[in-house]
């Protein structure tokens, strides 16, 4: 207790070096909290956001991604009879793909892809979503209608 005194002044004012000392510690603290924001930001977009382009015509769909944790769809109409031809090719991490009419009308669902090449027919006219799910996903998912 005695020691603590000793750096107050008469007037209850800290001692010049006291202030300096607590001011250096007062930006220690902020830069390792700013370091600590920066690696947890950098941790979230490596790990959570995706970086991918999406291509779509009247004949086919693709998704190519350099990082995919997410899912893409579209959606085409289709008539009875159409073939859809998939080619999956992964590069890391995980691509699933389907292929569905509505929630209970799944034509064809992979998941965990391997690179490959898959072809679903389908079976009534109608509005079909084609979609891919990526969990740190890298690669390219072509669907082609014929």
């Amino acid at each position: 207790m005695l020691g603590n005194i000793l750096f107050i002044c008469e007037n209850g004012d800290m001692h010049e070096e006291e202030k300096r000392k607590r001011n250096t510690v007062l930006i220690a603290v902020i830069c390792i909290c700013a370091a600590c924001i920066i690696a947890a930001y950098r941790f979230y977009a490596y790990f959570f956001q995706s970086s991918y382009v999406e291509s779509y015509d009247s004949t086919s769909y693709t998704i190519a991604a350099i990082r995919l944790n997410s899912t893409v769809s579209h959606s085409f109409d289709l008539s009875e009879g159409d073939i859809v031809t998939i080619t999956v090719g992964q590069s890391s991490g995980k691509l699933s793909f389907a292929i569905a009419q509505d929630e209970d009308n799944i034509l064809i669902l992979e998941e965990d892809a391997a690179s490959a090449t898959y072809t679903a027919e389908i079976p009534e006219d109608g509005t079909y979503t084609m979609a891919v799910k990526g969990s740190r996903g890298a690669g390219a998912v072509v669907f082609a209608f014929e």
